[in-house]
């Protein structure tokens, strides 16, 4: 399919943007490479980054067919579009706009909240008061305690654990892309016990091998860097 642009080795920006792409890309089995030249905040900026990516944020992507397109979410969007055989991306409607209610949510009510977190203890944020970070950082727990409460309902009515339909779609990689985000770090061993069937879920979607292939073996925090009060 082409290429991507993107700054997936900084631990504080991109990389869950990035294997999401390439985890639909390897269910899609299309073949999407990393451009090794991309330097965050220099080529991004550049004027011929820009002519291509007006609004110069990555991840980026570059098209076969010379068409260009920002954001994860849009990207992994695209590569499911072009292969309509994979299932990534259900036929109907209501299946379709599923995959946009599942994207948005990981994007902003799990994402959203942890990446301010993670800019808040790193100093990116300037003076934040405690207090906030730690409504955020609740927020994004909240997020996960409902996706818990899905699963266990879809555990004890004997479903599929996927979150549309009986197979893996393009929600089912957008969520978790985000939720591995937050296992590394925030959501340690005491809230993965707290939310057990999140983590089977999250656990299983990792073991899929295309998807394994790309996040290899996740490590999972032991002790977060921040704690609820």
């Amino acid at each position: 399919m082409k290429k991507i642009f993107t700054h997936e080795n900084n631990p504080l920006a991109g990389a869950h943007r990035a294997l999401r792409i390439l985890a639909t890309a390897a269910l899609a089995n299309k073949t999407v490479t990393i451009d090794p030249s991309y330097t965050h905040r220099t080529t991004n900026v550049s004027p011929e980054f820009r002519e291509k990516f007006p609004i110069g944020q990555a991840p980026a992507f570059e098209t076969l067919d010379g068409e260009y397109i920002s954001e994860g979410s849009a990207i992994a969007l695209y590569i499911a579009l072009k292969s309509p055989e994979s299932g990534l991306l259900p036929s109907d409607p209501v299946g379709q706009a599923l995959v946009a209610q599942w994207q948005g949510f990981i994007d902003f009510s799990v994402l959203g909240n942890l990446i301010f977190v993670y800019g808040s203890l790193g100093g990116h944020n300037g003076e934040v008061p405690p207090v906030y970070v730690q409504k955020k950082y609740a927020a994004a727990v909240d997020a996960l305690a409902k996706l818990d409460v899905l699963f266990a309902r879809k555990e004890a009515q004997n479903e599929p654990a996927f979150l549309i339909g009986d197979r893996v779609t393009l929600a089912d990689i957008a969520v978790v892309s985000g939720l591995v985000r937050g296992y590394q770090s925030l959501y340690d061993k005491s809230i993965q016990e707290k939310y057990p069937h999140v983590m089977k879920y999250t656990k299983s979607i990792l073991a899929i091998p295309e998807v394994k292939g790309v996040y290899g073996e996740v490590k999972f925090a032991e002790v977060s860097p921040l704690k609820l009060v």
